[in-house]
């Protein structure tokens, strides 16, 4: 990736899925400096041991799976809880006017992060770029930070076996 840079083919690089220890690794033999890492961060999966190292360092951290993706096949326990259904999110968005959905994009923007939610759907597309009339309070933000459940959609079972294996759970 750095070649590509000296040669003029991008202006950045970034890494995906990068634990604290990969970064510092990757910040001590590299000559650039990744712009972004993109990880899995939703409001039960908030990471913030990991984003605030990441902006300590300033790279970016691009948010993907923002609504914790229960559909994945192979994803949901037993007693797996959805993000989208989620009572007390439910109380704050109502606060508002907003859905679930909204508050938890707004969740993660507000705590600097840049966030890819998918969708088909025009509507919700449409609703999930609807976000920014609002402010959580400090406080809404500190309660929703107590729902982290350390809970991954995607958790890459194929590279379990790889020395860098990225996770910790």
């Amino acid at each position: 990736m750095e070649k590509c840079i000296q040669l003029g083919l991008v202006h950045n690089i970034g890494v995906s899925n990068f634990n604290i220890e990969q970064i510092t690794r990757l910040l001590n033999s590299a000559k650039v400096r990744p712009t972004v890492n993109q990880i899995e961060c939703n409001v039960y999966m908030n990471q913030k041991k990991l984003v605030s190292f990441c902006q300590h360092k300033q790279i970016v951290v691009i948010a993907y799976a923002p609504f914790g993706s229960p559909e994945r096949p192979g994803h949901c326990s037993d007693n797996a809880q959805f993000l989208l259904v989620d009572h007390r999110l439910y109380h704050i968005a109502e606060r508002y006017n907003k859905t679930i959905a909204q508050v938890a994009l707004k969740y993660l923007l507000q705590r600097g992060l840049v966030v890819i939610p998918k969708s088909s759907n025009n509507e919700r597309i449409e609703e999930n770029a609807d976000i920014f009339n609002f402010e959580l309070t400090s406080k809404e933000m500190c309660q929703i930070d107590k729902y982290n459940l350390n809970e991954r959609a995607f958790k890459f079972i194929e590279a379990k076996s790889h020395r860098d294996y990225p996770f910790e759970k």
